[in-house]
């Protein structure tokens, strides 16, 4: 960087410059703008002397300038970038605050309607086992089931039984049943049965275990035990039902 010095024009030899104003002038302008340049960085201007003496100062050269395109260009990319950056945020904060109230939500609920989904609403199973008349004659006993759950553990149904080999032939009734646990059932209600050609009236209180075997299938021992007017009647053997 040139510093100007005023001293410098009163040691120029007067017949080395020109005998005109304007190469003074010019001379004089170059050096006051070259001196009190703040910055190191501006373009500094050259003086040349000709071998006659005539002075004059040559443009400065100017430097590339970076193109205004690029930089316009370069800004855009960085506001885009900082755009889809702030986009992401608020995307994954809507995606957590819309997540927020499931992960909140009351789990045991919704695990017992699904749990009630699988076992479903009806329930039909066949019964094979065996009849004990605890003052009389054993027999074997055939038997259809249904349930209808009104609940997610309660329950009616029905029963009706087919038995050879001991005096009662025939037994039926309806019942209210309840699950304790998902597996364990127990239920009781009245009904009939048919006995040496007579009907007499019953109780039965029963239970079993659900084993589930497949998607809608299970096997469950069952135990029955009915009262009645004459003697009391065990009942056992084993269910295999479906779930609808």
């Amino acid at each position: 960087m040139i510093r100007f010095d005023p001293s410098i024009l009163l040691r120029v030899p007067l017949p080395a410059m020109s005998t005109t104003l304007a190469p003074r002038l010019a001379l004089f302008i170059a050096l006051v703008g070259s001196a009190c340049s703040s910055t190191s960085l501006a373009p500094e201007p050259r003086v040349h002397i000709d071998p006659s003496g005539a002075t004059w100062v040559a443009p400065p050269e100017a430097k590339p300038a970076q193109p205004i395109a690029w930089s316009l260009e370069h800004l855009d990319l960085q506001d885009h970038g900082a755009a889809e950056t702030d986009e992401t945020a608020e995307t994954a904060e809507s995606n957590l605050d819309h997540d927020a109230p499931h992960a909140s939500g009351p789990a045991p609920a919704h695990e017992a309607e699904h749990e009630h989904a699988e076992r479903g609403t009806h329930v039909m199973d066949l019964f094979l086992g065996g009849t004990d008349e605890i003052r009389d004659r054993d027999g074997y006993t055939f038997g259809l089931d249904y349930g209808y759950h009104l609940g997610e553990d309660w329950g009616v149904g029905a029963f009706a039984e087919f038995v050879s080999g001991s005096r009662r032939s025939f037994a039926g009734g309806v019942m209210a049943f309840y699950h304790p646990l998902e597996p364990w059932f127990i239920g009781t209600g009245p009904g009939l049965e048919r006995s040496e050609d007579e009907w007499d009236p019953i109780w039965r209180a029963a239970t079993s275990w659900e084993i589930h075997i497949h998607e809608g299938l299970f096997i469950a021992p069952t135990l029955a035990y009915d009262w009645n007017t004459h003697d009391n009647v065990i009942v056992y053997g084993l269910s295999i039902g479906i779930v609808r």
